[in-house]
């Protein structure tokens, strides 16, 4: 693309290339009818001016900046978590090492759906109604996960797919 997109009116302009410019103006708008003597003035970019870290947190954004912090902590936390002491968790508790290995892949399926599917969900409800249940689930769903360590490899398996379906949608939900 970078070979065959021309580059933008604007910058031609302002590097002073104006031949280029009027070139470009005939093939997108011929009914103009540029000559070789018409002018081509570079546009006027406003200046990008940076902000201060206080800005977020004027206007009424304090309540919003914060909570927006929190939930990413708490998600990436949660995460972090999981991937770092499941396989631990899971051998810990008599399975196979493979088996303690294998829930991570588990936990990264359910996660991987909930991505795909968090979207649409936020779309369609919006991210106040969504992303508070996530995250109660996925809080549920770890507290459950103890519980399900004496019971066959199928039910762990699942229930680390249940953890990583609310735990990936709260992340991925979040970031969007």
């Amino acid at each position: 693309m970078i070979l065959l997109m021309p580059e933008s009116v604007a910058f031609l302009a302002a590097k002073g290339q104006t031949e280029r410019v009027r070139a470009i103006v005939r093939r997108l708008r011929p009914e103009l009818a540029l000559s070789n003597e018409t002018d081509v003035n570079p546009i006027e970019h406003a200046k990008k001016h940076s902000a201060p870290i206080a800005k977020i947190f004027q206007d009424g954004r304090t309540f919003g900046t914060v909570t927006l912090w929190v939930l990413f902590f708490m998600s990436f936390y949660s995460i972090l978590t999981m991937v770092a002491w499941s396989t631990n968790l899971v051998a810990s508790a008599g399975f196979t090492q493979p088996q303690a290995s294998g829930v991570l892949g588990w936990f990264n399926f359910g996660s991987l759906v909930a991505s795909v599917t968090v979207g649409a969900l936020i779309d369609r409800f919006g991210a106040t109604r969504i992303l508070p249940i996530y995250f109660v689930a996925m809080s549920a769903a770890i507290m459950g996960l103890g519980f399900t360590m004496t019971g066959p490899y199928a039910v762990v398996a699942a229930a680390f797919v249940v953890v990583g379906f609310f735990a990936g949608g709260s992340n991925s939900g979040i970031m969007a």
